[in-house]
């Protein structure tokens, strides 16, 4: 299972880490999406708003499967949940 280094950073886990969201992140142009996923943070894919927001594509039981939801508001519940 993927997990992020932002996603060690913070809780300090002990798995391998995958990628970096920083770094995968400014890789992706606005309007397209990526299939990286953290099993950590919950996320099975990314995408970039037009305004250059970091949305991640939550799974979810809705009819496309996933829901979008702000990186920094993800990142910013698993800091208060420690």
């Amino acid at each position: 299972m993927p997990y992020c280094q932002e996603y060690v950073d913070i809780t300090n886990a002990d798995v391998e880490v995958d990628f970096h969201v920083k770094i995968e992140s400014g890789r992706l142009m606005p309007g397209f999406h990526s299939k990286f996923a953290c099993e950590g943070f919950g996320f099975i894919g990314m995408y970039k708003e037009e305004d250059g927001t970091l949305m991640l594509k939550m799974k979810t039981d809705n009819e496309e499967g996933f829901e979008l939801v702000p990186y920094h508001v993800v990142k910013n519940n698993l800091i208060l949940a420690q």
